[in-house]
């Protein structure tokens, strides 16, 4: 009895300094530097900043653990995360069984659409890209969005940008046709008034909704948990509402 008592005391004092290790860890983040609302670097402070950039400093401030919020291109997430340049990604990255080949996720935190964006002045009602055939139309580099309008092969062109506001410029000088892309990014930026010339197509009916989470590493089922749980707590405590309504997602 003595002997059982003991070993699972030894036990107990093992998980203990595992999660402990695990509190005392500053983990390296990977996030979007030219997405938001979900995440970019603010040039008023210099500092990264939006929804996802709040939602992993929550995360962490639950799971008891501290972060470094490194910006990049979208395109550079996982394969910064995969390569070990970072231990998480935090940013507008869709869920998917693809991804999931290679990274794990966190639970779902927030789901939507890709959106369509045109010049102001056509009003047509779109609902599918298939309505404009034989044009030259845009998505950013990385995303989901690419390869069901190369897949179509019924377009003029599909040009791919590093970021969405590269891509939002040319529909808006005319460059091209229509935009394709995370519809609260472009919402949040024709909202700016930085792209005065282009509507969201509000008729427009995305092909690709899904849901965005946390990107893990593989083989990491403890740091999957501790990232779950934490978000469950945010969840449950209304601190994600919170953040959903700061950033005007819904």
């Amino acid at each position: 009895m003595i002997r059982k008592t003991i070993a699972a005391a030894a036990f107990a004092l093992a998980a203990l300094g595992a999660s402990g290790a695990l509190a005392a860890q500053t983990l390296k983040v990977g996030t979007e530097a030219n997405g938001l609302p979900f995440s970019f670097v603010d040039p008023k402070t210099g500092q990264p900043d939006g929804f996802m950039v709040d939602v992993i400093k929550e995360v962490a401030k639950e799971a008891g653990f501290e972060v470094t919020i490194e910006p990049m291109e979208f395109s550079a997430l996982i394969s910064s995360l995969t390569s070990g340049k970072v231990d998480l990604t935090s940013a507008s990255m869709y869920i998917t069984e693809k991804r999931k080949k290679v990274i794990d996720f966190s639970d779902p935190i927030f789901g939507y659409g890709e959106g369509m964006i045109v010049k102001k002045d056509d009003d047509k009602p779109y609902k599918s890209f298939k309505e404009i055939p034989d044009e030259s139309v845009g998505a950013q580099l990385g995303t989901l969005y690419v390869p069901p309008l190369q897949d179509a092969k019924i377009f003029k062109e599909v040009k791919v940008y590093d970021t969405v506001q590269a891509m939002m410029q040319d529909v808006n000088a005319g460059r091209i046709k229509a935009g394709f892309a995370d519809s609260p990014i472009m919402s949040y930026f024709i909202a700016s008034g930085q792209f005065p010339n282009i509507r969201l197509v509000n008729t427009y009916e995305p092909v690709i909704p899904g849901e965005i989470g946390i990107g893990i590493p593989k083989d990491k089922p403890a740091l999957v948990k501790s990232i779950n749980d934490a978000l469950a707590k945010i969840k449950a405590n209304g601190k994600l509402d919170e953040l959903i309504a700061k950033w005007k997602l819904k």
